[in-house]
């Protein structure tokens, strides 16, 4: 187990949280606003024959 109560072990390990959730967002981030575009483009390149 980590030892808690060392000021040095604390920081180490709140600075790897924070920089694993970092990774996470920077990796998912661009993926999700990918989707979101081809989602999008998709709805309207259907949306569009229906109207005209």
């Amino acid at each position: 187990m980590l030892d808690l109560t060392n000021p040095t072990v604390l920081k180490s390990f709140i600075f790897l949280n924070i920089e694993a959730a970092s990774l996470i967002l920077m990796i998912s981030l661009p993926i999700l606003l990918t989707f979101f575009l081809i989602v999008k483009n998709l709805r309207a390149f259907f949306n569009k024959p229906k109207n005209t």
